[in-house]
Protein backbone atom coordinates (compact mmCIF):
# COMPACT_ATOMS: atom_id res chain seq x y z
CA UNK A 1 0.00 0.00 0.00
CA UNK A 2 1.43 3.41 -0.65
CA UNK A 3 2.28 5.74 2.02
CA UNK A 4 1.50 9.23 0.76
CA UNK A 5 3.21 11.30 3.54
CA UNK A 6 6.22 9.46 2.18
CA UNK A 7 5.53 9.79 -1.04
CA UNK A 8 5.06 14.36 -0.44
CA UNK A 9 8.00 13.75 1.72
CA UNK A 10 9.95 12.64 -0.70
CA UNK A 11 8.95 15.32 -3.48
CA UNK A 12 10.28 17.95 -0.64
CA UNK A 13 6.75 19.03 0.87
CA UNK A 14 6.57 20.00 4.16
CA UNK A 15 4.10 18.06 5.91
CA UNK A 16 3.76 19.28 9.09
CA UNK A 17 1.30 21.98 7.76
CA UNK A 18 -1.32 21.86 5.51
CA UNK A 19 -0.79 25.17 4.29
CA UNK A 20 2.79 24.93 3.57
CA UNK A 21 2.39 21.76 1.88
CA UNK A 22 -0.41 23.56 -0.06
CA UNK A 23 1.78 26.56 -0.76
CA UNK A 24 5.12 24.39 -2.07
CA UNK A 25 2.66 22.18 -3.99
CA UNK A 26 1.05 24.91 -5.78
CA UNK A 27 4.01 27.27 -6.76
CA UNK A 28 6.94 25.30 -6.61
CA UNK A 29 6.42 22.22 -8.56
CA UNK A 30 5.31 24.56 -11.92
CA UNK A 31 2.95 21.73 -12.97
CA UNK A 32 1.22 22.96 -15.82
CA UNK A 33 -0.39 20.35 -17.78
CA UNK A 34 -3.23 18.09 -17.09
CA UNK A 35 -1.19 14.81 -17.32
CA UNK A 36 1.61 16.28 -14.38
CA UNK A 37 -1.64 16.40 -11.80
CA UNK A 38 -3.30 13.23 -12.63
CA UNK A 39 0.30 11.87 -12.35
CA UNK A 40 0.83 13.12 -8.80
CA UNK A 41 -2.94 11.83 -7.88
CA UNK A 42 -1.73 8.58 -9.26
CA UNK A 43 1.74 8.71 -7.12
CA UNK A 44 -0.25 9.48 -3.67
CA UNK A 45 -3.23 7.13 -3.59
CA UNK A 46 -1.93 4.20 -6.72
CA UNK A 47 -4.00 3.82 -9.96
CA UNK A 48 -7.09 1.92 -8.59
CA UNK A 49 -8.31 4.61 -6.77
CA UNK A 50 -9.44 7.88 -8.56
CA UNK A 51 -9.93 7.30 -12.36
CA UNK A 52 -7.62 10.22 -13.27
CA UNK A 53 -8.49 9.80 -17.06
CA UNK A 54 -11.69 11.37 -16.37
CA UNK A 55 -10.26 14.74 -14.83
CA UNK A 56 -9.66 17.70 -16.78
CA UNK A 57 -6.79 20.29 -15.61
CA UNK A 58 -8.96 22.29 -13.03
CA UNK A 59 -10.28 18.68 -11.19
CA UNK A 60 -7.09 17.01 -11.77
CA UNK A 61 -5.02 19.93 -9.90
CA UNK A 62 -7.67 20.85 -6.96
CA UNK A 63 -7.98 17.19 -6.58
CA UNK A 64 -4.28 16.44 -5.95
CA UNK A 65 -4.60 19.73 -4.01
CA UNK A 66 -6.97 18.98 -1.73
CA UNK A 67 -5.18 15.33 -1.09
CA UNK A 68 -2.41 16.78 -0.07
CA UNK A 69 -3.66 19.45 2.27
CA UNK A 70 -6.26 16.55 3.60
CA UNK A 71 -3.58 14.02 4.12
CA UNK A 72 -1.75 16.43 6.01
CA UNK A 73 -4.29 17.54 8.08
CA UNK A 74 -4.67 13.58 9.37
CA UNK A 75 -0.98 13.89 9.49
CA UNK A 76 -0.92 16.05 12.19
CA UNK A 77 -3.75 13.43 14.12
CA UNK A 78 -1.99 10.25 13.41
CA UNK A 79 1.05 8.53 12.48
CA UNK A 80 0.17 6.77 10.24
CA UNK A 81 -2.59 8.19 7.21
CA UNK A 82 -2.72 5.07 4.90
CA UNK A 83 -5.36 2.99 6.86
CA UNK A 84 -7.83 6.11 6.23
CA UNK A 85 -7.03 6.51 2.40
CA UNK A 86 -10.84 5.58 1.42
CA UNK A 87 -11.92 8.54 3.99
CA UNK A 88 -9.76 11.10 2.37
CA UNK A 89 -10.11 10.47 -0.88
CA UNK A 90 -14.14 10.77 -0.28
CA UNK A 91 -13.72 13.94 1.47
CA UNK A 92 -11.00 15.36 -1.35
CA UNK A 93 -14.02 14.31 -3.89
CA UNK A 94 -16.03 16.72 -2.04
CA UNK A 95 -13.55 19.48 -1.31
CA UNK A 96 -12.76 19.67 -5.20
CA UNK A 97 -15.95 19.23 -6.40
CA UNK A 98 -17.36 22.30 -3.99
CA UNK A 99 -14.53 24.53 -5.35
CA UNK A 100 -14.65 23.71 -8.68
CA UNK A 101 -18.32 24.37 -8.12
CA UNK A 102 -18.24 27.94 -6.48
CA UNK A 103 -15.32 28.92 -8.94
CA UNK A 104 -18.09 27.76 -11.81
CA UNK A 105 -20.80 29.69 -10.23
CA UNK A 106 -18.60 33.45 -10.18
CA UNK A 107 -18.02 32.93 -6.12
CA UNK A 108 -14.22 32.36 -6.62
CA UNK A 109 -13.41 33.89 -9.73
CA UNK A 110 -10.80 36.36 -8.68
CA UNK A 111 -8.79 33.42 -6.94
CA UNK A 112 -8.15 31.60 -10.22
CA UNK A 113 -6.17 32.25 -13.23
CA UNK A 114 -8.18 32.99 -16.39
CA UNK A 115 -6.51 30.26 -18.11
CA UNK A 116 -8.54 27.67 -15.48
CA UNK A 117 -11.63 29.38 -16.20
CA UNK A 118 -12.00 30.44 -19.82
CA UNK A 119 -15.57 29.08 -20.87
CA UNK A 120 -16.54 27.91 -17.92
CA UNK A 121 -17.74 31.29 -16.26
CA UNK A 122 -21.06 32.85 -17.98
CA UNK A 123 -20.18 36.09 -18.67
CA UNK A 124 -16.11 35.82 -17.46
CA UNK A 125 -13.59 37.60 -19.52
CA UNK A 126 -9.97 37.73 -18.87
CA UNK A 127 -9.18 41.25 -18.57
CA UNK A 128 -5.47 40.96 -17.93
CA UNK A 129 -3.28 43.07 -19.61
CA UNK A 130 -6.10 45.54 -20.52
CA UNK A 131 -6.49 48.95 -19.26
CA UNK A 132 -8.99 50.25 -17.27
CA UNK A 133 -10.08 53.41 -18.44
CA UNK A 134 -9.57 55.96 -15.49
CA UNK A 135 -12.25 58.24 -14.36
CA UNK A 136 -11.83 62.72 -14.80
CA UNK A 137 -9.08 63.50 -11.74
CA UNK A 138 -11.65 65.45 -9.40
CA UNK A 139 -15.48 64.84 -10.97
CA UNK A 140 -16.53 64.79 -7.25
CA UNK A 141 -15.24 67.36 -6.10
CA UNK A 142 -15.98 69.15 -8.49
CA UNK A 143 -19.92 68.27 -8.45
CA UNK A 144 -19.94 68.78 -4.28
CA UNK A 145 -18.78 72.55 -4.93
CA UNK A 146 -21.10 73.01 -7.56
CA UNK A 147 -23.61 71.75 -5.43
CA UNK A 148 -22.56 73.67 -2.71
CA UNK A 149 -22.25 77.30 -4.30
CA UNK A 150 -25.67 76.57 -5.46
CA UNK A 151 -27.36 75.39 -2.41
CA UNK A 152 -25.24 77.14 0.55
CA UNK A 153 -27.72 80.01 1.34
CA UNK A 154 -30.63 77.85 0.71
CA UNK A 155 -30.06 74.62 2.18
CA UNK A 156 -28.89 73.49 5.71
CA UNK A 157 -26.21 71.85 6.54
CA UNK A 158 -27.43 68.35 7.05
CA UNK A 159 -29.63 68.71 3.51
CA UNK A 160 -26.51 69.68 1.95
CA UNK A 161 -24.45 66.47 2.86
CA UNK A 162 -27.58 64.19 2.21
CA UNK A 163 -27.43 65.67 -1.18
CA UNK A 164 -24.60 65.05 -1.76
CA UNK A 165 -24.74 61.32 -0.24
CA UNK A 166 -27.52 60.74 -2.77
CA UNK A 167 -26.41 63.21 -5.70
CA UNK A 168 -23.15 61.63 -5.73
CA UNK A 169 -23.25 58.25 -4.21
CA UNK A 170 -21.18 59.04 -1.34
CA UNK A 171 -20.87 57.70 2.43
CA UNK A 172 -21.78 60.01 5.50
CA UNK A 173 -18.64 60.31 6.29
CA UNK A 174 -17.57 61.21 2.63
CA UNK A 175 -20.08 63.94 2.46
CA UNK A 176 -19.22 65.61 5.50
CA UNK A 177 -15.65 65.71 4.62
CA UNK A 178 -16.88 67.26 1.19
CA UNK A 179 -19.30 69.40 2.55
CA UNK A 180 -16.52 70.88 5.46
CA UNK A 181 -13.38 71.08 2.22
CA UNK A 182 -16.25 73.01 0.54
CA UNK A 183 -17.11 75.14 3.32
CA UNK A 184 -13.02 76.09 4.15
CA UNK A 185 -13.01 76.83 0.21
Amino acid sequence: MIDPIAVLKRRGVNVDSPISAIREVNWEFGWSTVQQWRNGITELVGEDTINVESLDYMKARYTYLYLVQNFTKLYEEVEDVTPQLGKVIKQTRSDAKNRIERITKGDLVWMVGSREISGLVDGYTDTAGTEKKKGRKGRKKQAAEDLYTKYKDSKSRKEIIEMFMKDLDMSKAGATTYFHNCKKG
